[in-house]
């Protein structure tokens, strides 16, 4: 059954697989990204078939711990890529749970990841340092925001049927959340630029 969770899973993926590629393929030997990518697509293709697939909520905070390994530590590029290729085949998966044949949402998912590592290797001008981090960053961030959705919708959702009965009350008060997520974003900004200056 596809849910909206599917959608925001679908593109995390997706965009998970390609950065990732890309970025495990700048360092270390091109033929042992190649081959984590290879083995991470081919087993995520076999776990998550389509009729065994459920709502995985642990990958987007999974990714999220692996854009933030990258980061710090670039010296684990072939797990980079071997998570690069797991979210490959999440998406051939989801893309199959959404009426297209397997057959071919595994070849429109293993192409972008594939041509990504293909030109990180060949073109350093594909994939500069800075361009890396910032997709590193990014994806952490997409990584997050997917993660905490459902705890976000559900709880959104409760308390708009709680508030059902107090039509007459103003219900226009920002949520003590919203403030917090602001906050922590400009902190884990400032940081971020902090730690780029160093």
């Amino acid at each position: 059954m596809v849910t909206p969770y599917f959608y925001a899973l679908c593109l995390l993926s997706v965009v998970a697989a390609v950065i990732l590629a890309a970025v495990s393929a700048g360092h270390g030997p091109v033929w042992i990204s190649a081959l984590s990518l290879v083995t991470g697509f081919a087993a995520s293709a076999a776990w998550f078939r389509p009729e065994r697939l459920h709502e995985p909520v642990w990958v987007p905070g999974l990714c999220a711990a692996v854009a933030a390994l990258h980061l710090v530590r670039p010296k684990y590029a072939p797990l980079t890529a071997l998570f690069a290729g797991v979210m490959a085949g999440l998406s051939a998966s989801l893309l199959s749970a959404y009426g297209l044949p397997f057959a071919t949402s595994l070849t429109a998912a293993a192409m972008p990841p594939a041509i990504a590592v293909l030109l990180a290797a060949t073109r350093p001008e594909f994939v500069p340092a800075d361009l890396r981090e910032e997709a590193l960053l990014g994806l952490l961030t997409l990584s997050l925001l997917v993660a905490l959705a459902p705890g976000l919708i559900g709880g959104w959702q409760s308390a708009l049927a709680l508030n059902v009965e107090e039509k007459g009350r103003a219900t226009l008060a920002i949520p003590v959340w919203t403030f917090s997520l602001g906050l922590a974003s400009m902190a884990l900004g400032g940081a971020y630029a902090a730690w780029r200056r160093r």
